[in-house]
C-alpha cells in the first residue's frame, strides 16, 4: 500500500496537498524488481501509460538505436531522477527508452490515467506537476546535448589519430 508519506519522498509531488497526495495513493501500487529486471520497455506497446517513481534502489536508462546498417545500444543514464514513464505518459505513447533495475529496486507505480484526470481536476496539482515535469525534461536535454557533444569530439579525436597509427 501506497502512503503520502512515500510520495511525500519523491520531488516530483513536494508540495502538493496532503488531500491530492492521498488521492494518488488511491491510485498507485508499490511494485518492487530484481537486479536486471525490465520495468519499462520501448518495443512492448502493452505498457500502462502509468508513472514511475522510485523509492529505492538504482535503474539503467537504456535506447536501442538503430542506425543505418548498424544496431546499437546506448546508456542514457545521464541524470539520476526519481520518474521514469513521463514521456510516454505526457504523450500518451509507448515509453521512449528501456528502463532496468540494477539493484533491488522499489517503485511507486501510478495509475497514469488516473493522475491525468486529477491534474486537470485540481489545477494546483496539475500546474505544480507539470512544471516539475518540464524542469526534469530540461534537465535530461541538456545532459543528453552535453552527452552528445562528448560523443561527437571523441568521434572527431579517434578520426584525427587515424593519421597517426
Amino acid at each position: 500500500m501506497v502512503t503520502i508519506e512515500d510520495l511525500g519522498r519523491i520531488n516530483l509531488l513536494k508540495d502538493v496537498r496532503p488531500q491530492a497526495l492521498e488521492r494518488i495513493a488511491g491510485f498507485s501500487q508499490l511494485r518492487t524488481y530484481s537486479p536486471g529486471e525490465r520495468i519499462l520497455s520501448a518495443a512492448d506497446s502493452a505498457f500502462e501509460r502509468d508513472l514511475y517513481l522510485l523509492l529505492n534502489g538504482e535503474v539503467s536508462v537504456v535506447k536501442i538505436v538503430l542506425p543505418p546498417l548498424q544496431v546499437g545500444q546506448v546508456d542514457i543514464d545521464a541524470i539520476q531522477s526519481q520518474v521514469y514513464g513521463e514521456i510516454g505518459w505526457l504523450m500518451d505513447r509507448s515509453p521512449t527508452a528501456e528502463l532496468f533495475s540494477k539493484s533491488n529496486t522499489v517503485f511507486i507505480q501510478v495509475n497514469g490515467r488516473r493522475l491525468k484526470q486529477l491534474c486537470a481536476q485540481d489545477t494546483h496539482t496539475g500546474h505544480l506537476i507539470m512544471m516539475r515535469l518540464a524542469i526534469l525534461l530540461a534537465r535530461r536535454t541538456d545532459n543528453l546535448t552535453e552527452l552528445m557533444a562528448v560523443t561527437e569530439i571523441a568521434k572527431q579525436q579517434r578520426d584525427n589519430m587515424k593519421d597517426f597509427i
